[in-house]
């Protein structure tokens, strides 16, 4: 289990590309905290879309969360199962 930021908003439940975006944020240490640019200034807001967030992970990867759950998250048609 992953903890987000409060800042989190989901998306529907079934809107699978909004949700592969945040599984790919989540597993690149961005867990919705503040990110920001031009020295701690300005707040960046988080992609809503892959070829965005890739883009985001890589300008913004300094930002990102210490990842102990690695290849541990896991979305909620993969828990279904179990």
């Amino acid at each position: 289990m992953v903890f987000l930021s409060q800042r989190f908003r989901p998306p529907k439940q079934t809107d699978e590309r909004k949700w592969r975006t945040v599984r790919f944020l989540v597993e690149h240490g961005f867990i919705y905290q503040p990110i920001f640019t031009n020295h701690g200034k300005d707040q960046v807001g988080y992609p809503d879309n892959l070829k965005d967030a890739e883009a985001f992970v890589h300008t913004y990867s300094e930002q990102a969360s210490k990842r102990p759950w690695q290849g541990q998250f896991r979305g909620a048609s993969e828990t279904a199962d179990e």
